[in-house]
């Protein structure tokens, strides 16, 4: 047990060092001092005097004194106990908020000044849930500048898909309005259910750490290639997740754009090679037909004389034969035989320079003057046997003193592919192609029209698209026109492609003044 000897210095420190010691002590005072000053008021009253003189006095005035203790030690333990009950929960508050919200608590029963010190206490809380609240606050806002300031689109979805924030890149990327957005749900409503291997990669768990490709069609019906990454974060206990979408549609193009050029640059080498072969046959044809037409003179003179020799040995020819012809028909077919034969010679020859000029490699940037009706007529001379399978008549009208500066080996390559596309629109049933020159807007321009199927509309827009072509099942790769346009590019020249389906096509090649001599 405690000694009481030992208490009663607590007891004193207690009542007078304390705040509520000393307002005990007080109440103690007062109260038992008021019951003191009723009893005396009640023996001196005049109408209460007794008998009993003044023990009986004395009696009621220790009453009232032990009365006036004992109500005063009652409220003074109602006062403490609620006082006490109060103190404590607070101070309890102040502990948990101490060691959740690193406030600096010291509260305590009994010590000195307790209200000051749970005033100190409340003021360091507040300054604490003040800069709590401004860390907060600046949190936000960083958050909020890096998510908006984002150049990639982001978003945040809850676990059933439905959009919970997004930035100014998610809005512009999907042209979308804020109340469309608001109420979708990604990636449902943005990416087509057709892409399988999307929704297979996002199904499984609905993260993507990888990323995997899909296409978004935005407001303007446009479609947008985008590389989609989703991870989960937890926001308030609850599963959310963080997407985001990187817009690589240039990418794909530039990749696209890549693809194209080295196919392009693979069929250049192809046509390179074909032009040195091309050249070779060329030459090796050229030299024997150089003795055809070195020797045909020859022929032709040792035909006259040999006639000569016949006629003025044989009186009579009549019944002369020679290669089972009569003579007189003989001698009348040789000289058309010999024509034709120098005439076919000379076409080879001609054919022969129409490859060279066609297949000659020609230094970036060299440039030459030519006739253009002259480099037309090359160009349908090689294209004979196609004209005359497919029955077309061409028809040629250009002046012979119209002539061009620039590269006549290039112009060809791109007449071959033009008056070709109008062969094969003609079919097999015949038809006509008009090659004039007409007047433009600017220097001149060279007019090829045919009178075939003509081209489709959804069609036209995409003629000069590397690899577009209807007629892939009978060889077409596509590239006749692209390459055509990039030649003419960089010539400085342009190209235009007018038609309607069933009446044919016109295709104008633009030369500008200083390429017109």
């Amino acid at each position: 047990m405690n000694n009481p000897v030992h208490q009663l210095p607590r007891m004193q420190e207690f009542f007078s060092r304390t705040l509520l010691g000393r307002t005990l002590f007080y109440l103690f005072s007062v109260t038992t001092a008021g019951f003191i000053l009723l009893g005396f008021l009640h023996i001196y009253y005049p109408g209460n005097h007794h008998a009993g003189g003044w023990s009986t006095s004395l009696m009621l005035i220790i009453i009232s004194a032990l009365a006036g203790l004992f109500v005063s030690f009652l409220l003074s333990l109602l006062f403490y106990k609620q006082l006490i009950v109060r103190i404590r929960t607070l101070s309890n508050i102040l502990l948990y908020l101490r060691e959740h919200e690193d406030a600096e608590v010291s509260f305590s029963l009994p010590g000195e000044d307790e209200i000051n010190t749970l005033a100190q206490d409340i003021r360091k809380l507040l300054n604490v849930k003040r800069i709590t609240e401004k860390a907060l606050r600046e949190s936000e806002h960083l958050y909020k500048s890096v998510f908006d300031s984002s150049a990639d689109a982001l978003l945040l979805t809850d676990n059933l898909h439905r959009i919970i924030s997004f930035n100014s890149a998610f809005a512009a990327l999907t042209g979308k309005g804020e109340d469309f957005i608001d109420r979708s749900r990604f990636p449902y409503d943005y990416i087509s259910k057709s892409d399988a291997a999307f929704y297979t990669a996002f199904e499984e768990k609905h993260t993507i750490h990888g990323g995997a490709e899909a296409e978004i069609m935005n407001q303007q019906m446009q479609t947008i290639s985008c590389l989609v990454t989703s991870s989960p974060v937890y926001i308030k206990g609850e599963l959310c997740h963080l997407v985001r979408l990187t817009d690589i549609t240039e990418t794909k193009n530039l990749e696209r754009e890549k693809k194209e050029r080295q196919m392009q640059l693979q069929q250049s080498d192809k046509l390179a090679s074909l032009g040195m072969l091309v050249a070779g046959v060329a030459h090796e044809i050229n030299n024997p037909n150089s003795f055809i037409l070195f020797n045909i003179p020859f022929i032709e003179k040792s035909f006259r004389e040999i006639f000569s020799i016949i006629e003025g040995s044989v009186q009579d020819t009549s019944s002369l034969k020679v290669g089972s012809l009569p003579y007189k028909r003989f001698k009348s077919e040789m000289g058309d035989v010999i024509a034709d034969m120098h005439e076919g010679a000379q076409r080879i020859t001609k054919i022969i320079m129409d490859l060279k000029n066609i297949a000659r490699a020609e230094p970036e940037g060299e440039v030459e003057s030519f006739s253009l009706k002259e480099t037309v007529e090359g160009v349908m001379r090689l294209l004979t046997p196609q004209i005359t399978k497919r029955q077309v008549a061409a028809h040629i009208s250009i002046s012979d003193s119209f002539f061009l500066r620039g590269s006549r080996s290039k112009l060809s390559q791109v007449l071959i592919n033009l008056i070709t596309n109008s062969l094969e629109a003609a079919g097999t049933t015949g038809g006509d192609i008009y090659i004039t020159i007409a007047e433009a807007e600017r220097g001149a321009a060279l007019e090829i029209r045919d009178t075939g199927s003509g081209i489709k509309p959804e069609h036209l827009s995409k003629i000069f698209e590397p690899f577009f072509t209807t007629k892939s099942g009978s060889g077409g790769t596509g590239l006749g026109l692209s390459l055509s346009r990039t030649i003419l590019q960089s010539l400085g020249w342009g190209i235009r492609v007018n038609s309607s389906p069933g009446s044919g096509a016109t295709v104008m090649i633009d030369f500008p003044p200083e390429a017109v001599v």
